[in-house]
């Protein structure tokens, strides 16, 4: 007896509707993974454009006191220029009345 020749399965309507349900079913599993991880990526980016912000906070109050610093620094420089140039005054006075002190001093000496 002759062997019948088997049939194509992919012909039978049964067998591509299945496959067609086992594609979609796929495609379903993963477009959920992807809006899973669409989600989780938009939650981390969240919480950084969070710290992103809170960085530039504290960058913004570091130049700040930077600035006061800065501006504390060019103000005890003038200061001490200012308290050098008034040693420097008071010293050339002095030096200048002890100069003064020895001209009368030795005018006398060379007078007695």
């Amino acid at each position: 007896m002759p062997k019948k020749a088997l049939a194509d399965p992919h012909s039978d309507p049964r067998v591509q509707s299945a496959v067609r349900f086992a594609a979609v079913t796929k495609m379903t599993e993963e477009k959920d993974s992807l809006t899973s991880d669409f989600k989780a990526t938009a939650k981390i980016a969240d919480k950084l454009e969070k710290k992103v912000v809170n960085l530039k906070a504290s960058l913004q109050e570091c130049k700040e006191i930077w600035k006061a610093s800065s501006d504390l620094n060019d103000s005890l420089k003038k200061k001490m220029e200012d308290k050098s140039q008034a040693v420097d005054a008071a010293a050339k006075k002095v030096a200048e009345e002890h100069e003064a002190s020895m001209a009368k001093i030795y005018k006398i000496i060379i007078n007695l």
